[in-house]
């Protein structure tokens, strides 16, 4: 007797000894001797495999035509994706990048070679300058004060009487170098000076002294509106009474050295002499005196 064939629902699977073939083939497991595996990127593939991020990378469409065997295809996220910049882009970064470092290269060049010049001029003055020392031995002048008169002082004991100092002198200007010689030029300044007052100035007139030349300088001091009172008029006429009054003479002098054919550039002489006298007359006689000089290269 035969039995009716059983009727499935649709929706119902079929049972599990149903030896009917599956919709869709197995997949085939690529073998070694396969061809090489192509990866294709997610921007290459079709608009068909694109229409759901999260849909089976094969639909319908796809899985009939298939890719070709052996192949997989790898869905990528595009922001996973990282770009190569093109060629062209590379190379203009390359350039920029050379030319910033040839500029700091060229900066740091200029620099060192503004270095080097200065040191090399200092050390070319300070050869020279040794080599002069050596070759010449400067050696700085000697002053000293050979005659001095005055007049015009008024040592009355009437109150406020006014003294116009009128004083004379002569300094012995002495070269002491050999090979070297002095030009002294206008600008100079003269001025005695007692108890801090000064009695009068003048001026050394402008000359050139030969090399191992002594010359005797005359010098005219002139004060004017001069008042000894008090104690400063008391103290002079005691030191006048006992032929020792102090008196300082400063002398500030720009001169030139002659070396050679060579003029040098300015340099200033400073004297400053101590000279005791024996009264502010005209017979007055020179006691002591002794100066000293300083060289302001400047």
């Amino acid at each position: 007797m035969m039995m009716p064939d059983r009727v499935h629902p649709s929706n119902s699977p079929p049972s599990s000894d149903d030896n009917s073939k599956p919709p869709y083939p197995p997949p085939t497991q690529p073998s070694r001797s396969s061809n090489p595996v192509y990866v294709h990127h997610r921007s290459s593939m079709s608009q068909e495999s694109m229409a759901s991020k999260d849909s089976y990378p094969y639909s319908t469409s796809s899985a009939q035509s298939g890719p070709a065997p052996g192949t997989y295809v790898v869905q990528i996220p595009k922001d996973q994706i990282y770009r190569t910049p093109p060629p062209e882009n590379a190379y203009k970064f390359e350039q920029y990048t050379r030319k910033k470092q040839k500029n700091k290269s060229c900066c740091h060049c200029c620099i060192f070679t503004f270095l080097f010049i200065i040191i090399l001029l200092a050390a070319l003055i300070a050869t020279t300058m040794l080599v002069l020392f050596l070759v010449y031995h400067p050696k700085v002048p000697a002053y000293s004060i050979q005659t001095l008169s005055a007049k015009g002082i008024n040592l009355n004991s009437t109150m406020n009487a006014i003294s116009r100092p009128d004083v004379n002198l002569t300094m012995r200007f002495e070269n002491r170098n050999s090979k070297i010689g002095i030009w002294y030029e206008e600008g100079n300044d003269m001025g005695i000076y007692y108890n801090g007052n000064r009695l009068g100035d003048g001026i050394v007139p402008p000359f050139y002294q030969t090399a191992g030349n002594v010359t005797l300088v005359e010098a005219e001091l002139v004060g004017a509106g001069i008042v000894f009172a008090g104690t400063e008029r008391t103290g002079l006429v005691v030191q006048q009474a006992a032929g020792k009054v102090p008196l300082t003479l400063k002398v500030t002098m720009p001169v030139r050295l002659k070396v050679g054919s060579l003029k040098t550039g300015k340099v200033t002489l400073k004297v400053i002499c101590q000279v005791t006298v024996s009264g502010l007359t005209a017979e007055l006689k020179v006691v002591t005196e002794a100066c000293d000089v300083s060289v302001n290269p400047w």
